[in-house]
C-alpha cells in the first residue's frame, strides 16, 4: 500500500514575505488604520486584523492567524523604527546617509 496523502493545511507557518506582498500587507494596515479600527498608539483593534486576515486571504489565498499578522507587523515596526533613528541625524552621526536619486545608502 502506497502514502495517502495529507490535504495540505490552510494555516501558512512560515510565509515568504516578498517585497510585494509585504508592501500589499501594509497597504492593507494602512486602509484598516484609516478605516478607524485601531486602539491607543495606532494599534489595530483585534476587529481590524480580522479584516485585514481576510482580505489577506482573498488576495494571497493563503491564511494566516491574527497573532501571526500582529508579529509581522511588530517586526515591521521595528525595522522601520531602526531605520528611521539610524537615518536620523539629530540621534547622533552615525556617517550613514541614503541618496535618494540613486538609491545607495
Amino acid at each position: 500500500g502506497g502514502k495517502q496523502s495529507q490535504p495540505q493545511s490552510r494555516l501558512a507557518h512560515k510565509e515568504n514575505w516578498d517585497s510585494d506582498t509585504v508592501r500589499m500587507f501594509l497597504q492593507l494596515v494602512i486602509k484598516e488604520l484609516d478605516s478607524g479600527f485601531k486602539g491607543s498608539f495606532h494599534t489595530m483593534t483585534m476587529h481590524g486584523y480580522r479584516a485585514i486576515a481576510k482580505a489577506f486571504e482573498e488576495r494571497t489565498h493563503k491564511v494566516h492567524e491574527v497573532k501571526q499578522l500582529q508579529n509581522k507587523y511588530a517586526s515591521l515596526k521595528k525595522e522601520w523604527q531602526s531605520w528611521s533613528r539610524l537615518m536620523d541625524s539629530r540621534h547622533g552621526p552615525t556617517g550613514i546617509s541614503y541618496n535618494e536619486a540613486t538609491g545607495w545608502i
